[in-house]
């Protein structure tokens, strides 16, 4: 299109002509400059400025001068906008004793207002070497990237210019002094007095109740299963403590943090139907033998017609605080419990992932151990299988 001697089209690909009279910023006298009019592309859209005369610039300053993102005359003292925002940059004009000193040209300075249109340059983005890219695609002249968000144990910090990114633990050694039990129950030893690896203690009664280290499941090297039994009163457990089941030596909370997981299921849907199963409770307490909930501990449990979800109890002289998991049982479905304890409660954890507020009552002070109980309904028998068994703690050593 012909354009008269006071116009010029500015796209990406085209510096802004000095040598016609566009754009061009000039001293009216006093503290006013004119801009003559133009037309442009900003960002793919055509617009025209019809030019400004006597516009007013501040006394003993530089003043900038552009259009902005909608093509509107701006004069400013703070400067020109970032480079990453829509703008045309038009002159810089010096102010002192209440006239124009300098006007410094602008107009061969392009920004990224002009990427994208007329008939430049058609840009994209590429990730390069190895791993996940961030960079997604592109719409229009915006380069898409992607966002970076922390997973577990990690920390991503923008600290303007650059971005840190930590990851706590995972480095190093492990300090295997924090152990204290990891069992996957390879071991077929069914001693009631030292069963498995870690000698545990067998407790309970009732037909069909039993302890069996014998299933054998691809990809679970190790299972135990705790037979509830058929009785009114049947019921199996396990325990690391003294010969009742009453013995503990794991503090929680305090100044020892402590973390606990295992993986457990029921294999039938059989297996947690409310005719068969009474509970099971598994965690750290005292008196794994008894036929009663555990009075004190930290433990998870599913009491069906109850619970409909996994639970978080926290148990203190018989006063419990119940916390569901969000995850009902589902037959053969493994799923992963565990919780952390420190000074600030327990923190329930499924799967990987922190779930509800962390526990703040009902917490035990005294010592606990370790333990797995399944009591019957007396219904046709239930059992529940757990794949492995582990608990870290932070103990006091030398420094």
């Amino acid at each position: 299109m012909p354009l008269n001697d006071e116009e010029v089209v500015v796209s990406n690909a085209v510096s802004l002509a000095v040598v016609l009279n566009v754009g061009c910023v000039s001293d009216a006298g006093g503290l006013s400059v004119d801009v003559t009019g133009f037309q442009y592309d900003q960002a793919g859209t055509r617009g025209k400025f019809a030019g400004a005369v006597g516009s007013v610039v501040v006394d003993d300053q530089t003043n900038y001068v552009y259009l902005d993102s909608v093509g509107a005359l701006i004069i400013n003292t703070t400067g020109f906008p970032a480079g990453s925002i829509a703008h045309i940059r038009l002159a810089i004009v010096t102010t002192q004793g209440g006239v124009v000193v300098n006007i410094e040209d602008q107009r061969a300075i392009l920004t990224s207002a002009l990427v994208g249109g007329g008939g430049g340059e058609s840009n994209t983005g590429a990730n390069v070497g190895a791993g996940v890219g961030v960079f997604r695609d592109k719409t229009g002249v915006v380069l898409n990237l992607r966002s970076l968000i922390a997973g577990t144990n990690v920390t991503i910090v923008n600290n303007g210019d650059d971005i840190t990114i930590s990851a706590a633990g995972g480095g190093g050694v492990p300090d295997m002094r924090d152990v204290v039990v990891f069992d996957h129950f390879q071991s077929g030893n069914d001693d009631t007095d030292e069963m498995g690896l870690m000698g545990w203690r067998e407790f309970g009664t009732g037909t069909g109740s039993s302890i069996d280290f014998s299933p054998a499941i691809a990809g679970h090297p190790g299972i135990l299963q705790v037979n509830a039994g058929t009785g009114a009163t049947a019921r199996r457990a396990i325990g690391l403590g003294d010969s009742s089941g009453t013995g503990g030596r794991i503090v929680v909370g305090g100044t020892n943090p402590l973390v606990y997981e295992t993986l457990v299921r029921f294999p039938t849907a059989a297996d947690f139907d409310a005719a068969n199963l009474m509970d099971v409770q598994f965690g750290l307490g005292l008196n794994w033998g008894a036929d009663t909930e555990l009075a004190d501990g930290v433990y998870f449990r599913y009491t069906p017609g109850t619970d409909t979800e996994w639970s978080l109890v926290t148990a203190d002289g018989g006063v419990r605080t119940v916390l569901a998991s969000g995850t009902a049982p589902v037959a053969g479905n493994w799923v992963r419990l565990g919780f952390s304890a420190t000074a600030a409660g327990v923190q329930g954890i499924l799967n990987g992932v922190n779930f509800g507020a962390p526990i703040a009552t009902n917490i035990p002070a005294g010592g606990l151990g370790i333990g797995f109980k399944a009591r019957s309904a007396n219904g046709a028998g239930a059992a529940l299988q757990a794949d492995y068994v582990q608990l870290t703690q932070v103990t006091d050593k030398e420094t």
